[in-house]
């Protein structure tokens, strides 16, 4: 499965496939969607800032994310 996250299909696809098998994503895949270092998946299941690898969990910790960073672009764009 790891050859289909490259794409944003093949990440939706093997976010689907976890998710109808009820499995954890892989790490891998994991900070792939929340566009962090693979290494500092575990470090953001140790503070809290993800329940868990279950795809659902990671889609609203990638959202969640996303969001904050273009809070955060938009904060220096008006501060420049």
């Amino acid at each position: 499965m790891k050859f289909m996250s490259g794409s944003r299909l093949g990440r939706w696809v093997v976010w689907i496939v976890y998710r109808v098998l009820n499995k954890p994503l892989p790490v891998e895949h994991a900070a792939e969607w929340m566009m962090i270092p693979e290494h500092s998946v575990e470090q953001v299941l140790e503070t809290g800032a993800l329940k868990s690898l279950y795809p659902e969990d990671v889609l609203e910790a990638a959202r969640r994310m996303n969001r904050q960073r273009r809070e955060h672009d938009e904060g220096r764009r008006r501060g420049s």
